[in-house]
């Protein structure tokens, strides 16, 4: 299948062949700012050419580019982002006929990261030639060191364990999580890859990061423990990507990337500056204590129609449990704004969290028939159900978590309760059931990861087709 891109490389002449391995669909690719950062940091450099693959364009074994095969390559990194990234990626190298088992490969190199990976790198003991944890700009540079300097991969390992965030199985299983001080001086590619044949599924828009990292705490999240604190790009240097960047991808909407948008006030300046440019936004799910009613006015103003916000819970045993106190006032606040500027609201809740009672779940229920209440039809709530799933580096990780049955039983619980009130998705619970198991099971994750990498490509395909959505399954 042949994709029309806007900003796309090619090259001739290089030295070291590098396979960017995307176990999703082409359409998330675009969504990704990682991918869109490893690209063109390694192709800046004359001697390197990277390539993409994903798992739905040319049987998901050749490149995007020029359609050489993945075996060719001399290094594959693996981008993971999820757990279930784990047997996409090896089902796809398994059908382009490179072995999953480090010890019975020796080309090509594969290198894995991303927030899974940095996390829990136990998991791929027996798949990765070595993991690099944490942000690449961190590493990037010793990387394309070691990739030039090396002839085989026996020297190629034993120079890349002198940097700080490799973990190398057999040879240094430890390392720092590498993050980067300061954004003002880190990479950020102002061209990026734009589809001219397929839809992200945020539109077509230039990805700009205004900041990294979180300082809220909340106890269950992976990714605000995996990047560290919170820092933030300046709001000249945003500015000047902003303007730069809808140029040279030509497009005319701007999608931020980040935790916490209106953490500070630069959010809430970049909305004002894309208003008085006339140009669209796509804002994230945002903090409900973080709005006001000018912030969702101005939401408005850049054409989004969905207000995002995450209470997780309404029970204050719960929101102590999990760190994160979002009071009821405030969610009917923000529902009250969206209904004014006539927007949707879409609320994500947790269930199946330590010592939850069934009064937990009837305080959902109850806070979703008020918010359906305030914004006057069914039509205009949506509502995402996520189980509860123990993340390794939170503070919830020991945690354990209930039982596939017991999941399963509080979904229908919520499902039945809720779709009165508001459109209801669901991410499935024997999805986050997996992604626990190869966390807990350690080294040994290795024998679970390969027996889901032997599923059909269609049925991993699909199951992975949930996840790059937001693993949401639409009930009704």
């Amino acid at each position: 299948m042949r994709i029309r891109e806007l900003n796309v490389v090619r090259k001739k002449k290089y030295n070291v062949s590098i396979a960017l391995l995307f176990p999703s669909t082409y359409q998330a690719s675009l969504s990704s700012l990682a991918l869109q950062i490893l690209y063109f940091y390694l192709n800046q450099h004359e001697e390197l050419f990277a390539e993409r693959i994903v798992s739905d364009i040319n049987d998901g074994i050749r490149s995007i580019e020029t359609g050489k095969s993945l075996a060719k390559f001399d290094y594959v990194l693996v981008l993971s982002s999820y757990e279930l990234d784990y047997p996409v990626a090896i089902n796809m190298m398994q059908k382009a006929g490179i072995s999953p088992m480090r010890e019975n490969r020796d080309k090509p190199i594969v290198i894995w990261g991303g927030s899974s990976p940095t996390a829990n790198p136990l998991a791929l003991h027996r798949f990765a030639d070595a993991v690099l944890r944490g942000e690449a700009e961190a590493f990037l540079d010793s990387l394309i060191e070691h990739m030039l300097s090396a002839t085989e991969k026996k020297q190629f390992l034993n120079s890349l364990s002198s940097v700080d965030e490799a973990w190398i199985p057999g040879i240094k299983e430890e390392g720092i999580i590498g993050r980067v001080s300061n954004l003002d001086d880190a990479f950020f590619p102002l061209r990026q890859i734009q589809s001219l044949d397929i839809e992200p599924f945020l539109g077509r828009a230039f990805i700009l990061e205004p900041s990294r990292g979180c300082a809220r705490g909340c106890r269950f999240c992976m990714e605000s423990a995996v990047l560290g604190a919170r820092r933030e790009r300046s709001l000249g240097k945003l500015i000047s990507y902003i303007d730069e960047g809808v140029e040279v991808n030509n497009v005319s909407k701007v999608a931020f990337y980040t935790l916490s948008f209106f953490d500070s006030p630069t959010g809430e300046r970049l909305l004002e500056y894309l208003v008085e440019k006339n140009l669209e936004g796509s804002v994230p799910s945002v903090r409900a204590d973080s709005l006001d009613e000018h912030k969702v006015e101005l939401i408005k103003r850049i054409g989004q129609r969905v207000i995002t916000i995450a209470p997780e819970t309404p029970s204050d045993k719960l929101q102590a449990l999990i760190n994160k106190m979002i009071s009821w006032d405030t969610v009917m606040d923000v529902a009250k704004w969206c209904r004014k500027n006539n927007l949707f609201i879409k609320l994500y809740y947790m269930y199946g969290l330590p010592n939850e009672d069934e009064e937990d779940l009837e305080l959902i229920v109850s806070q979703v028939r008020a918010v359906r209440d305030i914004m006057g039809s069914r039509e205009s709530v949506r509502v995402s159900i996520v189980p509860f799933t123990p993340k390794p580096m939170t503070l919830l990780w020991r945690e354990k978590m209930l039982s596939l049955k017991e999941l399963r039983k509080r979904e229908r619980f919520l499902k039945e309760r809720l779709r009165v009130y508001a459109r209801i998705e669901s991410y499935p619970p024997k999805l986050s059931r997996m992604q626990y198991e190869i966390n807990m099971l350690g080294k040994e994750a290795w024998k679970y990861i390969l027996g889901l990498a032997d599923i059909s490509i269609d049925g991993i395909s699909k199951a992975r087709e949930v996840i790059s959505k937001g693993g949401l399954e639409e009930i009704g």
